[in-house]
């Protein structure tokens, strides 16, 4: 008597996640695949797979998928609310809080080689200094006897030399931007 016919249950679960949708940040990889209206009129970050089929001389209409079916389900994005993901909670210390001792320097637009140079200036000027720590975090997805598998790694220097290092596994299912994300909150942890 509590258990809802299998179409009721299917639609809630379908427009639960249809919610869910609305509250990814624009740069989330589920956003990616989305049309740019989902991101705000934004480029996609990052490149979404080729179809799969060849493309040829003949146009085949595009396969509806999953993702495709649960937004028209939804209400327009500019109506929902986002949110940024890996928020810092209000009574946690955010960059600002430390008042100069924590600084987290990104690239800017700048291209590989020109972020590179300027990063090991940065470090000659730092590294031998023993109030600094350089932490640095990655994260990799590899095949492996036909699996995927992906992990995420941090290493921390001080004086230059290493203080501390982790690595950690994250099985099969998690994607590259998964391990990233555990190798930043892991080595910000530490």
């Amino acid at each position: 008597a509590a258990i809802p016919p299998i179409n009721i249950a299917l639609d809630l679960a379908n427009a639960r996640y249809a919610d869910r949708l609305h509250r990814l940040h624009h740069n989330h990889p589920v956003i990616q695949r989305l049309p740019a209206e989902w991101r705000a009129g934004e480029k996609p970050a990052l490149v979404v797979p080729l179809p799969s089929y060849k493309s040829g001389s003949k146009k085949r209409p595009a396969k509806p998928n999953t993702l495709d079916r649960i937004r028209k389900m939804t209400y327009d994005p500019r109506e929902g609310e986002t949110i940024t993901p890996f928020t810092t909670a209000p009574w946690r210390r955010t960059e600002p809080d430390w008042k100069g001792r924590l600084t987290t320097l990104g690239t800017l637009g700048q291209d590989k080689a020109e972020a590179a140079k300027e990063h090991k200036h940065r470090m000659q000027n730092i590294s031998e200094l023993d109030s600094h720590l350089v932490v640095y975090s990655d994260g990799s997805q590899q095949q492996q006897e036909g699996r995927l598998i992906t992990g995420y790694g941090f290493v921390g220097y001080r004086q230059g030399r290493e203080v501390f290092s982790r690595m950690g596994g994250m099985g099969s299912t998690a994607e590259v931007y998964d391990a990233e994300m555990a190798g930043l909150a892991h080595g910000a942890a530490k």
